[in-house]
């Protein structure tokens, strides 16, 4: 198997079976890397060692940061619905009485499909 070489970082030095990680700086088998399909050789730029050390540093970077956020938005998007609704206590009956007929629709054709699974 061929593999394409990065002539400025190592040259004629890289052997059959062998890839260039810049990561690490160092030539290494090509076991080492992984498959990559949007490569012009299908294989990883970085050896398997060095992006596990990447994913999991940005992991512990936006992993707690990821759940507070979500969190966060999670509470704003109830107390911003209960604010809502407070300021609008008519939406849900206007809604219901100008769409009767289809709501109604709806509701019979689930009613009949739950009826013929039985």
């Amino acid at each position: 198997m061929k593999v394409a070489t990065n002539d400025k970082r190592n040259g004629d030095t890289a052997l059959m079976g062998q890839k260039y990680c810049g990561k690490c700086d160092t030539v290494k088998p090509i076991d080492d890397f992984g498959k990559s399909q949007n490569r012009k050789n299908g294989i990883q730029d970085y050896c398997k060692p060095c992006l596990n050390a990447y994913h999991r540093s940005r992991r512990v970077r936006k992993g707690t940061e990821g759940e507070n956020k979500t969190a966060d938005m999670k509470a704003y998007q109830a107390e911003y619905r209960k604010k809502w609704l407070v300021d609008h206590p008519d939406y849900y009956k206007e809604y219901r009485a100008k769409r009767r007929d289809h709501l109604n629709a709806i509701k019979r054709a689930w009613v009949a499909k739950k009826r013929n699974k039985i």
